[in-house]
Formats: C-alpha cells, sequence, structure tokens
C-alpha cells in the first residue's frame, strides 16, 4: 500500500490528510498508525492519527484510493540504519573475498610444494645414478 501525504480543505478548515493506493482487498485505517517505508539511503517512519475516513474511489486498472483526515503527524527520517546493512554487506563481502584469496594461495603454496617435492625427488634419483655410477 503507498501512502501520500498532503493537505486540503474541509469545511474552510486547512487539515492534513493521507491517501492510500492499493488494491482490494485492503485495510482501513483507524486509530493511531505508524507507516515505515524503505529506500536505499534512508527509512522513512510516519506515525499519525486517523481522525475519519473521507473518500474511496477505484480507478478502472482497480487501484483503489481512499483519503483520511489525520493529525498528530510527525515523520522520522532514518539515514544510519540502512548505512549499517550496507556497510555489514561490505564486510561480507570483504570476508568472503579475503577467504577466496587465502584458498588461491593455500592451492598456490601446495602446488609450489609439489613442484619442490619434486625437483627434491629427482635430485635424489640424480645422486642415486650418480652413485650406482662411481660403484661400478
Amino acid at each position: 500500500m503507498d501512502y501520500i501525504f498532503g493537505t486540503e480543505y474541509l469545511d474552510g478548515i486547512e487539515v492534513e490528510v493521507v491517501k492510500t493506493r492499493g488494491t482490494k482487498p485492503m485495510r482501513e485505517l483507524e486509530g493511531f498508525v505508524s507507516v515505515e517505508r524503505h529506500y536505499s539511503d534512508n527509512i522513512i517512519t510516519d506515525s499519525f492519527r486517523v481522525v475519519k475516513k473521507l473518500r474511496e474511489r477505484e480507478d478502472a486498472q482497480g487501484k483503489v484510493y481512499i483519503w483520511y483526515a489525520i493529525d498528530h503527524h510527525y515523520r522520522d527520517m532514518d539515514k544510519f540504519t540502512p548505512q549499517i546493512g550496507a556497510t555489514e554487506q561490505l564486510i561480507t563481502d570483504t570476508e568472503i573475498s579475503l577467504i577466496e584469496h587465502e584458498q588461491q594461495l593455500t592451492e598456490l603454496e601446495i602446488a609450489d610444494m609439489e613442484q619442490q617435492q619434486a625437483i627434491t625427488d629427482n635430485e635424489i634419483a640424480i645422486m642415486e645414478l650418480q652413485e650406482a655410477i662411481i660403484n661400478k
């Protein structure tokens, strides 16, 4: 459900309103309401009290619009929490990259040790051949 905040005149008095947009069945608002919307760089929380339902409309595509008069509206914008999530994801990605790098290094070290062992084996074989030639 989408929430659009604004004002309109009711009986000559400007009041704050929220228009909700959604599809049927749509939950009607009453009492104190808190709405949290998440964006990539922040989280917006609107808290308000529904005074009364003003009207309801449905468009040709089946979208339902309900207008409410509200008061005690308070908006909080949290720019910190999304940054924590982004930072945690960066840390996780870095840890995965380090593990992959360590695994590649380990594989290179194993290959190097195998190569050193092959050289040592060849040197031993050469020494054994030389000894066999000398002892003949």
